[in-house]
């Protein structure tokens, strides 16, 4: 019998070896590739803040490691220290504490961003029109001086029109709502504004703001939801207002998930938990990457009425508001603070965000300022963090004046 193998079979042996020289070439040169993309993220990987970053993009799991954790418990300052500008609160999650001095920012004996001594009379008063207004970083005005917020010059270019500022940084739209209920009653006004920035919308989706901004900020805020009537529920617990509390929680992130988690809709897969693979850093990355994006189709979304929740739970808070006003005495007024990412396609008029026509066709008197900043230029308008500018604070100033001070 012959075995030796015919030129069919010697063929098919070497192109199978072929095959397998190939395969193995391909695996090396992917395991290379890998291996390449791991250093070079661990190469430009950054801690700032504690936290680790590649290229800007912070790294998931969003928590702090063991040593970063343990210096912000350390660092939590008393409750309710004397002094402090930004006090924990049990209903609101944050808010401003009274007769306080950072040296950018004052407040009053009364907790609202003012000069020290300042003090508003619970009755408004009868020569000039008194506005009371509630908002986010916007409203407070972030990054400037009292003198160059938007209430201050709206008082300098109406001296008929008393402002006052009850804005919070970093506030939803659900937590201005809730100080308005609280601060309505202890002053009166003629007008009492809800001022919204377009992403005030997703934050009232929120719970653990580290999850929305991926960033340090371990605060938790009070959640509304809507029940099968639509009526508005206040969700909230024990850990609302307490710091410590949820950075020693987040040592064992478990235990977050019994607390508000279930209302919380910016956590992604991979915000809480260390699976085995993210020992490789060029996966986290990636994950990470994919994080931001999706973070920032929520955003937008949610700020051009194409999430439902978002739609219906801001139109309720807005209602709520205009209830709240009413019932103090107040005009209730819807103010629209520009954004810059969505001043050029929504520059106001007919081209206002969707919320303006949805809040009016509920009944409530919306003011756009949009109109004000879209003939402006940005960089002159806008610092680089987003906040305004003096100029753009004067802009704000203009197009309310223009609205309330008597003629």
């Amino acid at each position: 019998m012959n075995s030796t193998p015919s030129t069919h079979e010697r063929t098919a042996r070497a192109a199978g070896g072929g095959a397998r020289r190939r395969l193995a070439a391909a695996v090396i040169g992917l395991a290379l590739a890998c291996a390449a993309c791991e250093l070079v993220a661990r190469a430009l990987t950054r801690v700032e803040d504690g936290r680790e970053r590649l290229l800007g993009v912070p790294l998931v799991p969003l928590l702090p490691d063991e040593d970063e954790l343990a210096a912000l418990i350390a660092a939590v300052p008393p409750r309710d220290a004397p002094g402090a500008y930004f006090l924990e609160d049990d209903e609101l999650g944050w808010t401003l504490g009274p007769s306080a001095n950072t040296g950018i920012y004052t407040s009053n004996s009364q907790g609202l961003r003012s000069a020290p001594e300042r003090v508003y009379p619970s009755a408004k008063p009868t020569d000039r029109t008194r506005l009371i207004t509630f908002g986010d970083s916007f409203t407070h005005g972030d990054e400037v001086e009292l003198a160059q917020a938007w209430q201050t010059q709206l008082e300098a270019l109406a001296p008929q029109l008393e402002a006052l500022n009850f804005g919070v940084p970093a506030y939803g739209l659900d937590q201005a709502y809730l100080r308005a209920k609280r601060e309505l009653p202890r002053f009166e006004a003629h007008y009492a504004l809800l001022c919204i920035w377009p992403e005030d919308l997703g934050r009232a989706l929120n719970v653990y703001r580290f999850l929305m901004t991926s960033g340090a900020e371990y605060m938790q805020k009070p959640r509304l939801t809507l029940d099968a009537r639509g009526a508005l529920e206040l969700r909230v617990d024990d850990w609302v207002g307490s710091r410590r509390l949820l950075l020693e929680a987040l040592a064992r992130p478990d235990a977050l998930a019994g607390r508000l988690l279930e209302f919380e809709r910016w956590r992604q897969p991979g915000d809480l938990e260390r699976p085995a693979w993210f020992a490789l850093r060029s996966l986290r990355a990636l994950a990470s990457l994919q994080r931001k994006l999706r973070a920032r189709e929520l955003r937008r979304a949610t700020a051009l009425d194409l999430d439902d929740e978002a739609v219906r739970l801001s139109s309720a808070i807005a209602r709520a508001f205009a209830d709240a006003a009413r019932a103090s005495g107040a005009e209730p007024v819807i103010v629209l603070l520009p954004q810059r990412e969505f001043l050029a396609s929504h520059p106001g008029g007919e081209r206002a965000l969707p919320i303006v026509a949805r809040l009016r066709a509920e009944g409530l008197r919306v003011v756009d300022v949009s109109p004000a900043f879209a003939a402006g230029a940005q960089s002159e308008l806008f610092l680089p963090s987003g906040h305004y500018t003096a100029a753009g604070n004067a802009a704000v100033a203009r197009a309310l004046a223009a609205e309330f001070a008597p003629r």
